[in-house]
């Protein structure tokens, strides 16, 4: 197998894990005896999540460098949008009712 067609299937890989983390539970929470979970398809952003890990897919194909470059770019920019609230101080105080999902994790 060469170089090449290691980077693609990495590449590949990584655009399903980046999708996956869009339809599996991002956020839990659980008060007073009930449990929710949110994904991040019911967001107005996974829909962006969805369309860029196909885009970065596709890419991988057509080797078009930049635009590979701009769907990197994108994911980047969409991780460090939903989960800077995870980052802040204030999230300290609500980390024995809010959890980080699966979906959390693969996005990251």
């Amino acid at each position: 197998m060469s170089k090449k067609q290691i980077v693609r299937i990495a590449g590949i890989a990584s655009a399903v894990i980046f999708a996956m983390g869009a339809l599996f539970p991002f956020v839990s929470m659980e008060f007073f005896g009930t449990k929710m979970s949110k994904s991040l398809i019911n967001t107005s952003d996974g829909i962006f999540f969805i369309l860029d890990a196909v885009l970065f897919a596709v890419t991988m194909f057509l080797s078009e460098k930049i635009s590979l470059y701009i769907c990197a770019a994108t994911a980047v920019i969409l991780t460090i949008a939903d989960t800077q609230s995870f980052f802040d101080s204030n999230t300290a105080e609500l980390s024995d009712v809010v959890t980080k999902g699966f979906g959390f994790y693969c996005v990251i």
